[in-house]
């Protein structure tokens, strides 16, 4: 990931991911936005395993969402990434 450069991850909403209405449920769209972040991460030659050897880790410390409509069991999404900002401790993105 390079400051300002977009990700895009292209997935399908799976099944054990929606409720009974056949939406993704609230909570497990961070389930997708770490998927992506994950990806982004790779994309850029970094890997979980690579960071966690050299005494790094990932954690959510903050989250802010927009639903604009549901996603739906099915149905192909995008999660749009883009790092804004890094200091010794933290990564936005």
């Amino acid at each position: 990931m390079i400051f300002g450069k977009v990700h895009i991850h292209t997935t399908e909403v799976p099944f054990h991911l929606v409720d009974a209405g056949h939406a993704v449920y609230h909570a497990n769209y961070l389930i997708l936005f770490d998927q992506a972040r994950s990806q982004a991460l790779q994309q850029a030659g970094y890997s979980a395993v690579d960071l966690w050897n050299d005494g790094f880790a990932l954690a959510l410390y903050e989250s802010n969402s927009r639903y604009f409509r549901p996603a739906t069991y099915g149905q192909k999404i995008s999660i749009i990434t883009t790092t804004v900002g890094a200091t010794g401790t933290s990564l936005k993105v």
